[in-house]
């Protein structure tokens, strides 16, 4: 279609015009503005009209199109918001209701108004124009201001966020802050997204940190609550049953805003094992002002909080006549200290999530290894005499049987076993010793006895069930085999030193969660 039919078409298109059936000019009255249609009779006024679109043979006498608008009617009884009839209806649900747009989106329904529509002042065909846009203070938001060119008596003004009752923000702007800093987010990330990538006017960082101590009170109060909630369940169960108040399973640990106990904020929590309920948490911040929590900035270095909180977290659950008898935690001696200290007869459990990830670093620091230390053959020549002889022969270009594969597949295998072995530690020790010392060498069958981590043969025609092999089968074979002698005894050892903590992973009457 050539250029200039389109537009003609494209004009025709908006010139469309909203009639009744009878053919009567009509206008729609909303709470902002009036429209009125191009009609003689431009001050009658209907409300509330109802009718059906015209067939496409009817047409005015000029030849445009006429579209009639179908409206529910607001007063019916009957009539529900929930039915799809409602959902379609044009009435929004809630006054308040936020809906994503554009301003462009806004410009082009004003440009509609005044192709179909003119200024209610007699004598005057202005059109609405733009005049004023402020982005400017709107936090993300924007207003437009739209006057007649033809008269003074008609001005439409269209804010995208309504202002707060008590904060000089608006409302969408206060609720992008509270998402950002419910997702843990501070104001550089904050303005670094509206700002920079999105091209948005963002709030300051003074209205920023005001929005945090708005909303400090209210998400304190949610805390407290989840933590009375949980010590309710707790104290709701007899004295004696494991996981009550007088006899709790807790686990606990330090996050840090930035991870790696380098950041100037940090927080420990207390939480009840069996159901992951929190318990107590202490918050500690080294920058920025006192005067929204009202405490004093914490003095000590990022690493030292976490031994500072669990002292603290340890006598708050004193001070309620709380009983620790199993915790479960890291290696992190501090907060072992501060445990002790409160409850001199709990048992610590290391978490075996934790133990899993130091046994992958340590795979990962023995695959960059070539050769033997003195210092490893003098700790280890007593358990393992064959250390002194024996040699790599699988390193080259620095590429040996530690790849990440099997690196991988050792955190996952020693994970299977915790999982597995229950409350059971002898079963633990068994398993993870044939693990390192014949299943990684793709040796199955030993001394009457076989692995436990899968059946000798397995399908070989890929159509049989696990649990039902009709095939002919063919022997297992470990995926990544250790055929280097060196780093075969490196395995073993590593994994000796995970067994030499057995009593610390596996309790006797808590099942272990991965």
């Amino acid at each position: 279609m050539p250029r200039r039919k389109q537009s003609k078409r494209f004009e025709a298109l908006h010139k469309a015009r909203w009639t009744a059936r009878t053919g009567s000019s009509t206008a729609v009255t909303s709470t902002s503005s009036t429209i009125i249609t191009d009609n003689d009779d431009r001050n009658e006024e209907l409300d509330d009209v109802t009718a059906t679109p015209k067939r496409e043979t009817q047409s005015d006498s000029d030849g445009t199109m006429e579209v009639t608008p179908i409206h529910f009617q607001k007063y019916d009884p009957d009539f529900n918001l929930d039915t799809p009839e409602g959902r379609n209806s044009g009435e929004l649900p809630n006054s308040n209701s936020i809906f994503l747009g554009q301003v462009s989106q806004m410009c082009k329904f004003i440009d509609q108004i005044n192709l179909s529509s003119k200024c209610a002042t007699p004598l005057c065909h202005g059109k609405l124009k733009l005049v004023c846009v402020s982005m400017i203070g709107q936090q993300g938001c924007v207003t437009l201001q739209y006057d007649c060119t033809g008269c003074a008596e008609r001005r439409v003004t269209f804010e995208s966020s309504i202002k707060h009752e008590t904060e000089n923000c608006t409302a969408v702007g206060l609720a992008l802050q509270v998402a950002f800093i419910c997702s843990g987010a501070m104001y550089s990330q904050y303005a670094k997204v509206l700002k920079n990538a999105l091209g948005m006017y963002c709030a300051g960082k003074s209205i920023y940190y005001k929005t945090l101590a708005l909303m400090y009170p209210h998400v304190k109060g949610i805390l407290n609550d989840m933590c009375e909630q949980a010590k309710e369940s707790m104290k709701q169960k007899n004295d004696s049953e494991l996981g009550s108040f007088k006899n709790a399973v807790t686990c606990g640990d330090a996050a840090w805003l930035t991870r790696g106990y380098h950041s100037q904020n940090a927080t420990y929590t207390l939480r009840n094992y069996q159901t992951g309920g929190l318990l107590y948490y202490k918050h500690f911040s080294q920058r920025g002002k006192d005067d929204i929590t009202g405490e004093e900035l914490f003095e000590g270095t990022s690493k030292s909080a976490e031994g500072f909180g669990a002292e603290w977290v340890f006598k708050k659950a004193v001070t309620d006549e709380m009983n620790i008898s199993i915790h479960v935690q890291d290696n992190d001696s501090t907060s072992s200290k501060a445990l002790l200290s409160n409850f001199p007869n709990c048992r610590i459990i290391l978490c075996s999530g934790h133990i899993a990830r130091n046994h992958e670093k340590r795979l990962k620091t023995l695959a960059k290894q070539k050769f033997k230390k003195k210092s490893q053959v003098k700790k280890y020549e007593k358990t393992h005499p064959g250390i002194a002889t024996v040699k790599c022969h699988c390193m080259k270009d620095d590429i040996g049987c530690f790849t990440n594969g099997f690196i991988k597949a050792a955190r996952i295998n020693f994970s299977a076993i915790v999982k597995s072995v229950g409350c059971d530690q002898q079963a633990f020790i068994d398993r993870l010793r044939s693990l390192a010392k014949y299943h990684a060498k793709n040796v199955h069958e030993w001394d009457g006895e076989k692995c436990f981590f899968h059946d000798l043969t397995v399908c070989d025609c890929g159509k049989c069930k696990k649990s039902d092999i009709t095939c002919q089968g063919k022997p297992y074979k470990t995926k990544n085999i250790l055929s280097c002698p060196f780093h075969s005894l490196a395995y073993e050892i590593a994994c000796e030193a995970v067994i030499d903590k057995s009593k610390q992973i596996i309790h006797e009457d808590l099942e272990p969660k991965i």
